[in-house]
């Protein structure tokens, strides 16, 4: 999954940053890019699970991680005959979001087939410490490789990093929890099925409108940030790579503390307030134009880095939560309507922060509303009873 997860960073990271250096895109034209990246939820979400949930997972993940790779092929194609286009870089944007949303529906509902439901905080803190890991790793391997090597370079890394992934997931017993027989009900059956459960749980309905909110806001944050960070701050592709990184670093810290998080502070404060915390720390964000190069980056890698550690946490809290109150045979199904939700935002808060962006507001206007909006999201969970009253043991 590594391997995978390292090369869909890589193109999250590299796609803006090709359109802004290589295309000198606005900050509305990324937008537009950030909304197609993130726009197969919206289109595919719902039926995604549905999906995952009646084919074979294991050759669902290997086709998945296939997918990736002949991406990055076909990019690098268009690069190589100087074809690649704003046009180009959106429809691949899209059709790697789609291929991520397959896949991300499979594996989480695989992690219950490889560990005991005893343990399934602890493996989802694994899980999203290796997420945390690719987020390290593959924003500064795309920077270092724009500005020191090729492009083309660039393309040919990820398509090996996915070979490689599919090479390790063929292997793995993730579908031995699937119901083995066929179910008869219809495709939209399916999808009622999903939004049925998510809707009556109380808890998981708070999460879901929780989430959706902050995504939002984080959208259209990170929908502007690459222009501001590049031609704001004048930070180089590899800056802006090595920043990202350190937000992956700490994010691996927070997933493997998450647990023990959860067990100091119990898991309503630690879900509601890994949220609440965001806002307090971004405000220093308005400062970095102030600063030098130097200090403006440092200063916005411990922003970025106390971010993910909060952010991933909060994750880890919600796919157990998730985990332990859905059977199964439902919980693709479940999880991908979830992510309808609450990824379904993220084109819209993309388009927004650059229209925002783009008027009076300015750049760093949107970005410290966009701060205030992420934090302002845990509201949705403290004003639910059931939330406050949750309980690992319970779920």
């Amino acid at each position: 999954m590594g391997f995978g997860e390292t090369a869909a960073n890589m193109m999250a990271l590299g796609i803006p940053i090709l359109a802004v250096v290589l295309l000198d895109a606005s900050a509305f034209e990324t937008s537009l890019l950030v909304a197609s990246a993130s726009s197969a939820p919206l289109v595919f979400g719902l039926s995604a699970g549905v999906f995952a949930d009646r084919v074979n997972r294991r050759r669902l993940i290997f086709a998945c991680a296939l997918a990736q790779a002949a991406l990055s092929i076909i990019l690098g194609a268009f690069y190589a005959f100087d074809c690649l286009n704003l046009q180009v870089l959106m429809l691949g944007a899209f059709a790697a979001s789609a291929i991520k949303l397959l896949l991300d529906s499979a594996t989480v509902a695989a992690i219950p087939a490889l560990v005991a439901e005893s343990e399934l905080s602890k493996a989802n803190g694994w899980y999203e410490a290796v997420n945390s890991s690719t987020q390290a790793a593959g924003p500064i391997l795309c920077g270092w490789l724009i500005q020191s090597v090729s492009l083309l370079a660039l393309f040919i890394t990820q398509c090996f990093a996915c070979v490689l992934s599919a090479s390790i997931f063929v292997r793995l017993p993730v579908d031995s929890n699937q119901a083995v027989h066929v179910r008869t009900e219809g495709h939209l059956a399916g999808i009622r099925e999903g939004m049925a459960v998510l809707w009556r749980d109380p808890v998981l309905r708070a999460i879901a409108v929780s989430s959706a909110s902050f995504n939002f806001f984080h959208s259209a944050f990170f929908a502007i940030f690459t222009v501001y960070a590049i031609k704001t701050l004048d930070f180089s592709p590899a800056t802006l790579g090595l920043i990202i990184s350190c937000a992956g670093i700490a994010g691996v810290g927070g997933a493997l503390l998450a647990s023990v998080v959860v067990r100091v502070l119990t898991p309503p404060v630690a879900l509601i307030g890994s949220l609440f915390v965001i806002a307090p720390m971004g405000i220093p964000l308005m400062f970095a134009d102030s600063l030098g190069e130097f200090q403006g980056a440092v200063l916005i890698a411990a922003i970025f880095a106390a971010w993910d550690f909060a952010i991933v946490t909060n994750l880890v809290i919600e796919q157990t939560v998730r985990q332990t109150r859905v059977c199964s045979s439902q919980l693709s199904c479940v999880s991908a309507t979830t992510r309808f939700f609450t990824w379904g935002v993220d084109p819209l808060g993309a388009l927004l922060g650059g229209i925002a962006a783009s008027s009076t507001l300015g750049l760093e206007g949107t970005l410290i509303a966009a701060v205030l909006g992420m934090g302002a999201s845990g509201l949705v969970l403290f004003v639910c009873p059931a939330v406050r009253r949750l309980s690992f043991a319970q779920a």
